[in-house]
């Protein structure tokens, strides 16, 4: 049934406070005082990390810059070195922690651009992740199947959310990212049964195939621009209902596609 009554501020103040995307820029999502608290009530400081020696990594040097290929440590919580060899460590390639079911906590060094497809796929111990500020991509599934992921900062340079990147992340239920994002891919968010609702920034020009599908927690999802979405991309969420501005795409696009929405009042 297709619902289109108005919503009073008071709700709209009440839906937000419960919404899974923030775009706030200084949320430190994951740490409380420069610690990782994890879902057991485990407390780590990052700052007692070690940075991982070099021999812990499988990597090739390319122009001065070293390419993270693999890791054959053991340690369950791991920095990466910003410079193996004297060298900038600018990538995590692909499938470099693949299925790695032990890695509990990863933290990312500043420099590094761009974690590549599959980088931490199916890490289903993975419950820590910190990325760098300098990140500017990210590859397909590189979540995807990362079970034990709750929570996750995306930099603000980070201006896709690629196809499959969370697929499977049954607990993930917060994601913060900046204004940059304008694009999420194909089943990018699919299968992330923890999540509730989410607040989408108007910079957000599309979201792919599939991509909150069978999602089955998803209540609420806020539109504030002009958001282009297909069919299929909430297929199988049941208990979704989107909230759309009048004379918007995405008003246009839940009552071609028969969808469960209400207009905000302005």
């Amino acid at each position: 049934m297709i619902k289109t009554r108005f919503l009073s501020v008071f709700l709209s103040v009440i839906l937000l406070s419960s919404m899974l995307v923030s775009c706030d820029s200084d949320n430190n999502g994951g740490l409380v005082n420069n610690s990782i608290i994890a879902s057991d009530g485990t407390v780590i400081d990052v700052d007692s990390v070690p940075v991982a020696p070099a021999e812990d990594f499988e990597y090739t040097i390319s122009d001065s810059k070293v390419f993270i290929t693999g890791y054959k440590g053991e340690a369950t919580e791991v920095s990466i070195p910003s410079e193996i060899e004297g060298m900038q460590v600018a990538s995590v390639l692909s499938s470099a922690f693949f299925a790695d079911e032990d890695l509990y906590a990863v933290i990312i060094p500043e420099g590094v651009t761009s974690v590549k497809d599959d980088a931490f796929y199916g890490c289903t111990s993975l419950e820590f992740v910190q990325l760098p500020t300098s990140l500017v991509s990210l590859g397909e599934s590189v979540f995807a199947n990362c079970t034990s992921l709750e929570s996750l900062v995306l930099p603000n340079r980070i201006t896709e959310i690629p196809n499959r990147c969370f697929y499977g992340c049954s607990v993930l239920n917060s994601v913060t990212m900046g204004s940059s994002v304008t694009k999420i891919g194909d089943y990018a968010f699919a299968s992330c049964n923890a999540i509730y609702g989410m607040t989408l920034s108007s910079s957000v020009e599309s979201i792919g195939e599939f991509a909150f599908y069978s999602c089955a927690d998803l209540n609420v999802m806020e539109f504030t621009g002009n958001t282009v979405f297909e069919k299929t991309t909430f297929l199988q969420s049941e208990s979704l209902t989107l909230y759309v501005e009048s004379g918007t795409v995405p008003h246009a696009l839940a009552q071609e596609y028969s969808l469960t929405y209400m207009v905000k009042e302005k």
